[in-house]
């Protein structure tokens, strides 16, 4: 009996030994430092709304959308929605300025998703976490995926804004030049994205820029936003509650104003009843403050259109 306890308890630290290993091989990168500069915020003139919106810009928004993940859309209501079942989009969003040049907001996901399923170029934390919430399966858009939809629109973009760093926003990113520029909030450069996206997704890549709120403004309904280039056509809004560090983003076009929501909003009812989501909100009551804040925003600037973060086309609050 003293030997089967004896092996019992070798065995056992052996086995803690190899979790602690593998958790120090998954999680070393976060401890890495990043070479990144602060995205230069020009000055910011505009102090309402209003002058914004009358004055819209030679700017468009393509949207396309890369995959269908599956999963409960409304886990937190007992709502019966027709649409609780039919999946998530996987978007991503061209923007094209007459003034500005192509960029990117968001990537969606890249062809290894296609041709390495179900989780593709994902690294081995994202794996267990899709495993473990559920989402294992996409429903790929083979011809949709960045790299096609970048060469079917003619795009050669010069910097990607994202909303976040989740992998469903970020795992296009590979497939972009080394040098591109990408632009998120400063509170996204943390020990999990550095651990996770920072140095998996976005290896081999070096032009790393943060957005310091601080530098905007605080602009009315919303509040802290930045104008991205001092012409109003394109602004950052900080978003917080889906992660701390997230962004949504308003296009102040001639052809209609476009809010481009991220994870702030996920779908066309989470707008209509303020519906979140414990598993992937990181801080779910900052996540409905925020939500709040939006509705607010739309129901004073009826003319602004959302693109919800995991829905096809663009809503409002009377759909």
């Amino acid at each position: 009996m003293k030997k089967i306890l004896k092996y019992a308890g070798i065995a056992s630290v052996v086995f803690l030994l190899l979790i602690a290993l593998s958790a120090i091989l998954l999680l070393k990168d976060g401890f890495k430092s990043l070479s990144i500069s602060e995205y230069q915020v020009p000055e910011q003139n505009f102090l309402s709304w209003e002058n914004v919106f009358a004055n819209p810009s030679a700017i468009e928004v393509i949207a396309y959308n890369t995959a269908i993940m599956e999963g409960d859309r409304y886990p937190e209501t007992d709502l019966n929605f027709p649409d609780r079942n039919a999946g998530y989009d996987v978007r991503g969003y061209i923007i094209r300025s007459e003034k500005h040049g192509d960029f990117l907001i968001d990537t969606g996901l890249d062809d290894s998703f296609f041709t390495n399923p179900p989780h593709g170029n994902s690294p081995l934390l994202i794996k267990f976490f899709l495993n473990a919430v559920g989402n294992t399966k996409f429903t790929l858009y083979e011809e949709n995926n960045i790299a096609k939809s970048l060469k079917q629109y003619k795009v050669k973009p010069s910097a990607v804004f994202f909303t976040h760093l989740h992998f469903d926003h970020v795992a296009g990113v590979p497939a972009l030049a080394d040098d591109i520029k990408l632009v998120m909030d400063e509170k996204e450069i943390n020990f999990e994205n550095k651990a996770v996206s920072l140095n998996s997704y976005f290896k081999g890549k070096r032009n790393f820029n943060v957005l310091n709120f601080a530098k905007g403004k605080d602009m009315p309904v919303i509040g802290k936003c930045i104008d991205v280039f001092g012409d109003g056509s394109f602004w950052a809004i900080s978003t917080p509650g889906h992660t701390s560090g997230h962004v949504s983003y308003i296009v102040n076009s001639k052809n209609g104003i476009v809010f481009i929501s991220g994870d702030a909003v996920f779908f066309n009812n989470s707008l209509k009843y303020n519906l979140g989501h414990k598993k992937y909100d990181r801080d779910y009551d900052n996540a409905m403050r925020t939500r709040l804040k939006i509705i607010d925003f739309i129901k004073k600037y009826p003319l602004v259109k959302i693109y919800p973060g995991h829905e096809s086309g663009i809503t409002s609050l009377d759909k």
